[in-house]
């Protein structure tokens, strides 16, 4: 089957700039209005509110909840945006309305690091078996991705991309077929499939924005599709989740891994980790370890299940003949520059727990083997690090000199057995 056509003649995302100054807007609306409707995609905000002009326009907006649209004076005007718990506006927006005309004013990016956009919503009038969308890349500290929209099943060897977006790009709204649509994004420069939607419909006559968003993870995305004039949403569940594969088995030498039979990572070395995340479909799978110099031969597996749009790391370790299988839940969204994001993995059959010390302040306690602290904020400087019995001074494995980086989301492994406790370092968010 052939790529669908799509049309390049359409209107013009129009960006208004942002503005840290507020201005007077009036207090009653005139004869020809502006309308605008907020849709709040920061991942680390509970809710969200919006003033203008001190006043409270939208209040406790939900992530991925688009409000209606309410009418503003066409004029500059200048929306506030509150988190809760932040004393003052996280960030504001400012532009110039125009009359009659619908907009739609996101917010993206994270409390620290926000972002907002305001975006017109005209659009060309879709005749019937035509179909048009948009796109904004909002998910924070995923990487750029390339836009694939196809025929349901076409071999991405067979395609070039429709666009590239990095993190707060948007296209235009284009015109395509109605019909049965395949929507994949790749991490640009990798060809490491972030999403997949599956086979989705274009409605007939639809004008739609897809948001590409993200929530703790950044290999694994989802996609929220808007309608442009109901506001109705709908969340375009991604088919797959990511994975990154740790070898903490001591005794085994490099390991392979694979998923229901398929073979996923090779050759994964003691006391190392893949480079990145691969991506598997959601659901159970069969997570199987073997020897890398005897293939065939299973050292553990488990049934594991993983969920739509999440980063996992799957985690081997022990000694011979009694290896296990351990699945966490990974938080991969970067912090901003100049602080970094920890967390600690007991991965030592030999230490059945630790508190964590961090230039002697408790940070975790009493993390068992096979389980992993909460992540904790450091900054970028030294740190010395202490993994002590629980619950005493009594250290079990230290280094007095360690850095995590700016930015970063990283994860320290204690390994091996009580006579080489080592320690393995991995940078989750790349």
């Amino acid at each position: 089957m052939s790529v669908p056509r799509i049309s390049f003649l359409a209107v013009a995302v129009l960006t208004l700039a942002i503005a840290g100054c507020k201005v007077n807007t009036i207090n009653s609306f005139p004869s020809h209005p502006a309308s605008v409707r907020f849709i709040g995609l920061v991942p680390d905000a509970a809710t969200l509110d919006v003033k203008q002009d001190d006043n409270a326009v939208w209040t406790a907006i939900g992530f991925g909840a688009p409000t209606e649209y309410q009418q503003f004076d066409n004029k500059q005007t200048t929306f506030d945006i509150f988190a809760p718990g932040v004393t003052g506006p996280i960030i504001s927006a400012s532009g110039s309305l125009s009359a009659n005309l619908p907009y739609s004013l996101v917010a993206f990016g994270t409390i620290a690091d926000p972002q907002t956009l305001i975006q017109t919503d005209t659009y060309a009038t879709v005749n019937p078996g035509n179909s048009q969308l948009r796109f904004l890349h909002a998910g924070y500290a995923v990487q750029g991705l390339d836009i694939y929209l196809s025929t349901p099943g076409l071999p991405l060897a067979n395609l070039g991309p429709q666009y590239q977006l990095g993190f707060g790009g948007a296209t235009s709204f284009v015109l395509t077929n109605t019909g049965d649509y395949e929507l994949r994004l790749l991490r640009s420069n990798s060809g490491l499939v972030a999403y997949d939607s599956g086979t989705i419909a274009l409605a007939d006559q639809s004008t739609q924005t897809f948001y590409i968003i993200a929530k703790d993870g950044t290999h694994a995305v989802n996609v929220l599709k808007v309608d442009t004039a109901s506001s109705a949403t709908t969340l375009l569940p991604n088919t797959l989740a990511a994975v990154k594969v740790v070898n903490a088995a001591y005794q085994t030498g490099a390991v392979d891994q694979k998923w229901d039979g398929t073979l996923a990572a090779t050759n994964i070395a003691y006391r190392a980790a893949t480079e990145t995340y691969y991506t598997l479909p959601v659901g159970t799978r069969l997570m199987t370890f073997e020897a890398h110099a005897a293939p065939g031969a299973a050292i553990a597996s488990a049934n594991e299940t993983f969920v739509s749009a999440t980063d996992s790391t799957v985690l081997i370790s022990g000694a011979n003949g009694s290896q296990v299988i351990s699945v966490f839940a990974d938080k991969d969204q970067s912090p901003h520059s100049g602080t970094a994001r920890v967390r600690m993995i007991n991965a030592s059959p030999d230490v059945p727990a630790f508190d964590v010390v961090i230039d002697g302040n408790l940070k975790a306690s009493n993390v068992a083997y096979t389980h992993a602290s909460d992540y904790f904020d450091l900054d970028e400087s030294n740190h010395k690090v202490q993994l002590m019995v629980p619950g005493t001074s009594t250290p079990v494995f230290t280094v007095d000199s360690q850095q995590f980086g700016s930015g970063q989301v990283s994860t320290m492994y204690l390994m091996g057995p009580s006579t080489a406790l080592e320690k393995l370092i991995t940078q989750d968010d790349v």
